[in-house]
């Protein structure tokens, strides 16, 4: 996540398939079958207005 006038950092990462990872009300899980990590914010705020990054990597 990339907030205004702030370098880049690390939300949340996962390595286990579908785990759900929480931190600082956003949540997310790992999907390896079709490479994917989908990141949820159930109530957001207009103070969660960033630019958010997403990577995967595939072995």
């Amino acid at each position: 996540v990339q907030y205004l006038n702030e370098a880049p950092r690390i939300l949340l990462w996962s390595f286990t398939d579908n785990k759900r990872t929480e931190h600082e009300g956003f949540h997310a899980a790992l999907h390896k079958s079709n490479s994917s990590f989908r990141l949820q914010k159930p109530s957001a705020q207009l103070s969660d207005s960033a630019l958010y990054y997403c990577a995967v990597e595939t072995q």
